[in-house]
């Protein structure tokens, strides 16, 4: 389908293949009633080609995935309308520039959102992202901020496991979140979750600010590493606040200009906690262990600090 317009709807029975798209004021409805959205891979790079400009607000839903790929897309040219995506499978999109997300639901078992953006990253008032899969979300040089939370305080966001790159990341989540390398460039990894937050095992969650993980059970797992301060600038802390267990597990990391572990019982198992202000030699830094009506165990891990508490 190609088409230039003021304003589109589309509603297919099957599923729906876009070519170049150019909507100039009133946005765009696409519909694929058995199947997928997706975009002419032939052009895929071409900026004359099968890409979309959407002045108005963008509304997709497929039962099937929805892949939006091309690198010259703008969902949301000059404004910041949100986009809105229901898919029964991965949802892929890509924006040239900055794009706000309204309501997008990746509803089947494992499905994955796959989002890659060159501007922030925001979400519409009282909207929410909701993976069943893997959230890829890529911002390179910029921020990703999906913060939204109900009358009570909790996260909307159900991102599942969360992977990728920006300058920072503040994520509000209603249930429990893993995380699986993911790498502020240039400010904070802010996690906030209703439930519980995991490391995944072997990868690193990293920020040239602070890392702050709060939820209920915090578990890094074997051979995680969370690392604050990752360019020793001095402008980082490791942050881990959660409501039930604090856990570190064999060969798992933690290290920032200051770190700080609060639960209800504190367990680090795995080989160091690290307080070290810009790399300063000798170490120069505080770490502070406080569990609330459980115990600390920190059975054979190697600690650098000027102080603990708790």
């Amino acid at each position: 389908v190609t088409a230039s317009v003021s304003a589109l709807t589309l509603t297919d029975q099957n599923s729906i293949v876009l070519a170049a798209i150019d909507v100039t004021t009133g946005g765009m409805t696409v519909t694929a009633l058995g199947g997928t959205i997706t975009q002419d891979a032939s052009v895929l790079g071409d900026v004359s080609g099968a890409h979309i400009d959407d002045v108005g607000a963008t509304s997709l839903s497929a039962t099937g995935g929805v892949t939006l790929d091309n690198v010259f897309n703008d969902f949301d040219e000059g404004s910041t309308v949100a986009v809105s995506v229901s898919a029964g499978s991965d949802i892929t999109l890509r924006d040239e520039d900055a794009i706000a997300l309204g309501n997008i639901t990746a509803s089947g078992a494992g499905s994955d959102l796959t989002l890659t953006s060159g501007g922030n990253v925001t979400q519409g008032t009282s909207t929410a992202v909701s993976v069943a899969g893997i959230s890829t979300i890529n911002a390179a040089g910029f921020d990703v901020t999906l913060a939204n939370v109900d009358g009570g305080g909790v996260g909307t966001n159900d991102l599942a496991t969360l992977t990728g790159s920006a300058n920072s990341y503040n994520i509000a989540e209603v249930n429990a979140i893993t995380l699986s390398g993911v790498t502020g460039t240039a400010g904070d990894v802010d996690v906030a979750a209703a439930g519980n937050i995991s490391v995944t095992g072997g990868t690193t969650v990293q920020a040239t600010g602070d890392v702050s993980l709060s939820g209920a059970d915090i578990t890094v797992d074997a051979s995680g590493i969370i690392l604050a301060d990752n360019d020793t600038s001095g402008a980082g802390d490791a942050i881990l606040i959660g409501t039930g267990a604090v856990t570190g597990n064999a060969s798992s990391q933690i290290s920032g200009d200051n770190v700080t572990l609060s639960g209800a019982s504190v367990n680090f198992l795995g080989d160091s906690i690290t307080a070290n202000t810009a790399g300063a030699t000798p170490l120069v830094g505080a770490v502070s262990i406080t569990a609330s009506t459980g115990s600390i165990n920190l059975d054979g891990v190697t600690t650098a600090q000027t102080s603990i508490t708790g």
